[in-house]
């Protein structure tokens, strides 16, 4: 008998729906797809629909899915990433002190590469007085000022001033989004490239580009779309593979992501993000990688 797997995944997502598609020709499973910025769904029949599925798959891309993954914590339907790993990974806030309690905890066996996390704040920017918030930032300047929602792409962004009258310019160009908390971390002096990483199970897989912050930055952009930035692959050495490990059986994760940045003057890193699902883009044949480990995994997992 086939095993029902429910997976909640946006539409046009060009990894995962690849991924659907090839899971829905396997014998093994039944697949039962919501698209939550689409469907429109009742409450209590969603609910008997999750009671009835054998596992639940689900890229956490707004709050109807979390409300899901809610629904499977409430009847102890397995997930592939649970609701409490999920809410850790969409937060800054929660994400920063996670880390910083994994990193103290595997302190000598990350010695050697990661560092620790810079001095980070939380707080909000009244735009009716950033007079409070520059008084504030003079003597700690420069600061990259992040949303405390990275999974809301309405609301996200990060964006690094270095004066008081970036500051201004900040306040300016994000007007209206800065009605909530936002994270502000101690800039890095780092080679301004970013090291994304990509986890599926127990391989490991990673991409090299310029920082989306230092070419808005240089270009004068309010925004740019990461995925058009040049990528090049990044070698995955024994380091890489370790931080992996830790994270995979810290935080719950099985598909994930985590990105590095690296000292200008070290051969040291900074790990400045995880991402609990990630969109897995430039990364070869990253689909049938992601499929064949779903189909071994499921039927491991569900006793096939």
């Amino acid at each position: 008998m086939k095993k029902k797997i429910f997976v909640s995944l946006r539409e046009n997502h060009e990894v995962m729906d690849k991924v659907i598609q090839k899971l829905r020709q396997s014998s093994e499973f039944d697949i039962i797809l919501h698209r939550p910025f689409k469907d429109i769904v009742n409450l209590e029949e969603i609910i008997k629909t999750l009671q009835k599925v054998d596992y639940i798959i689900l890229k956490a891309s707004n709050k109807i899915s979390l409300d899901i993954l809610y629904f499977a914590k409430l009847y102890n339907i397995p997930t592939l990433h649970d609701f409490d790993t999920v809410i850790t990974c969409r937060s800054k806030i929660t994400l920063d002190s996670r880390l910083r309690q994994i990193i103290a905890k595997y302190k000598k066996e990350l010695a050697d590469f990661i560092l620790p996390i810079p001095p980070s704040y939380v707080g909000f920017i009244d735009q009716r007085n950033v007079e409070n918030f520059k008084e504030w930032a003079a003597s700690r300047l420069p600061l990259v000022i992040k949303s405390h929602d990275q999974h809301d792409k309405f609301i996200r962004f990060s964006y690094l001033v270095r004066s008081l009258e970036e500051i201004d310019d900040f306040c300016e160009r994000f007007d209206g989004k800065l009605n909530y908390a936002v994270y502000v971390q101690k800039a890095i002096d780092c080679d301004n490239m970013d090291r994304k990483l990509y986890v599926v199970g127990d391989q490991v897989f990673g991409i090299r580009r310029e920082s989306p912050i230092e070419i808005c930055l240089r270009e004068n952009l309010n925004y740019i779309n990461a995925d058009e930035i040049e990528k090049h692959n990044l070698e995955i050495d024994e380091r890489t593979q370790r931080v992996a490990k830790i994270l995979s059986k810290e935080l719950n994760l099985k598909l994930f992501g985590f990105d590095l940045i690296k000292l200008v003057d070290q051969d040291k890193y900074y790990l400045i993000d995880v991402n609990d699902f990630p969109g897995y883009r430039g990364i070869p044949n990253i689909d049938n990688i992601i499929v064949n480990y779903l189909e071994g995994f499921l039927k491991t997992k569900l006793g096939h």
